[in-house]
């Protein structure tokens, strides 16, 4: 017999080691109040990359994801067009971040990337639609279809800026980081469904040596046996 099995959860950033600002000439912040994709104009950072690091996704293997998206909240209103791209590393169980230049942006890749295009930031303190990125259940899914993967393992998405939002520094979006207000920390949100094999009864018989007899397990699985 075989059933389908669903499920799903929300995994938030687990400390101020797992958010984390690339600035354009590759060092880390582990430290920052908030997450500026991606110009930080306010210093010297320039054009960053976001590394954000899901811990314990509990996530079966072979499951198919069936819905994914990270859910923010503003920190600043920011109303000018933004341009994002979301990729997920090529890794069945992602490192932490170190204080290694580059190690983010230089993280192998999983194939293609989701195109976010933000709608208008209005105020502070906003958690909505305008918050929450496109679907990512298609970089999801390669992660968990890496041959490594096994559940409550480790994801990483990667937010890189393109178009205008590499040209006008204030085409971008602030968001909280874990180190700005941890019960707001960015969050992976995420269903999937798994077919599961359920397993077959084991027969239980005595056999006789002298006789030839037909025995079932209530499975609709019979053992002829000849003696």
């Amino acid at each position: 017999n075989v059933g389908t099995i669903t499920g799903g959860n929300t995994i938030y950033i687990a400390n101020g080691n797992e958010d984390v600002e690339e600035n354009d000439a590759g060092v880390l912040n582990f430290s920052s109040t908030d997450l500026e994709m991606v110009s930080d104009n306010g210093t010297s950072a320039g054009n960053q990359v976001i590394g954000l690091r899901f811990q314990n996704l509990d996530i079966p293997v072979g499951a198919t994801i069936t819905s994914a998206y990270i859910q923010f909240r503003s920190d600043e209103a920011n109303t000018d067009s933004a341009d994002l791209l979301i990729y997920a590393e090529d890794s069945g169980n992602a490192a932490p971040f170190v204080d290694v230049a580059n190690n983010v942006s230089g993280r192998s890749r999983v194939s293609g990337n989701v195109n976010w295009q933000p709608s208008a930031w209005n105020s502070t303190n906003q958690t909505g639609t305008a918050q929450q990125t496109p679907n990512l259940s298609n970089l999801l899914q390669k992660v968990i279809d890496n041959c490594n993967w096994e559940a409550k393992n480790s994801s990483v998405f990667i937010i890189e800026g393109t178009g205008v939002s590499l040209t006008n520094p204030n085409a971008k979006r602030v968001a909280d980081s874990y180190d700005g207000s941890s019960g707001n920390a960015p969050r992976l949100v995420y269903t999937y469904s798994y077919n599961a094999a359920t397993p077959i009864k084991p027969l239980d018989i005595a056999f006789n040596e002298d006789q030839a007899s037909d025995y079932t397990n209530g499975n609709n699985i019979t053992l002829d046996i000849d003696v």
